[in-house]
């Protein structure tokens, strides 16, 4: 499950908090003192990350044990103790910070993906490429465990067609699409962003994937939506652009395939977890 990237992004975490060692625990606890850890969660909150709690103590050899009652995805309540860590004292304090920062932010993706796909009312939400910069599989991760979806993970999993790319193209869509479909992997989907009916007429003359609605009022969606589903039924329309968690309900309702809203990745709050030491 731990990619290369993940695996770089633990050691680089431990190391800006050990560089210069643990001054205070090497000061104050003995080698040999041993001790318990309790996590604790508290506020209600959907855990995630529990897996990179074992893969954090193998990556230093540490002297710790960890034991969980619950499993990524399970909602808490506050103050719900969810697992512990036994063993060396030292090692306990000294990844405490490392191990905490990685399951609050986790979690606190989880807990957002799980309200948002909620109200979502049926309408399918993925998240975007906003991610923290290393903390992307995570972030993605967290995503699923909370209940929603991914869209692509790279600029290379398939052919996203933004603005930037047409107005590069002189604003000109046919241009845009026909370049890509003469020259692109045959294996790759095609999605294209629009943000007038004007482009959606445009788009709908190419066997495009699917077109994304940026930045339209729920009018506008309607229009795009009775244009493409007449033109191209079988093609996914996902609507994008500031989306609320408000808005979702009516979107599913005009008949939207997919919303995508980067808040997944880049407005979750971190989630209020604690490590009690009982020695």
């Amino acid at each position: 499950m731990i990619t290369p990237i993940t695996r770089q992004l633990i050691r680089l975490a431990i190391e800006e908090d050990t560089a210069g060692g643990d001054l205070t625990t090497e000061l104050t606890i003995e080698p040999d003192h041993k001790g318990v850890g309790f996590l604790k969660c508290k506020e209600t909150a959907v855990i995630c990350g529990l897996w990179l709690v074992p893969e954090i103590i193998r990556e230093v050899g540490a002297n710790l044990q960890c034991q969980f009652t619950v499993k990524d995805g399970d909602k808490l309540v506050p103050g719900q103790v969810f697992g512990e860590l036994s063993g060396s004292l030292r090692d306990l304090l000294t990844l405490e910070r490392t191990i905490l920062n990685f399951l609050q932010r986790l979690s606190g993706c989880a807990t957002l993906a799980r309200k948002v796909s909620e109200e979502a009312k049926g309408l399918k939400v993925c998240d975007t490429r906003k991610t923290t910069p290393g903390f992307r599989a995570l972030e993605k991760y967290a995503v699923r465990v909370g209940g929603a979806a991914n869209h692509r993970f790279d600029l290379g999993q398939m052919v996203l067609i933004k603005d930037n790319h047409i107005d590069a193209n002189d604003g000109d869509i046919n241009r845009t699409l026909t370049k890509v479909f003469a020259n692109k992997p045959p294996y790759s989907p095609v999605e294209i962003e629009v943000r007038n009916l004007a482009e959606v007429k445009a788009a709908v003359e190419f066997p495009v994937t699917a077109i994304m609605l940026d930045n339209m009022s729920d009018s506008e969606v309607e229009g795009a939506l009775k244009v493409i589903k007449k033109s191209r039924p079988d093609c996914i329309v996902e609507i994008s652009g500031g989306l609320t968690q408000e808005r979702l309900k009516k979107l599913a309702s005009l008949g939207a395939d997919t919303a995508s809203m980067g808040m997944l990745t880049n407005k979750y709050i971190s989630v209020d977890i604690s490590l009690d030491i009982k020695v």
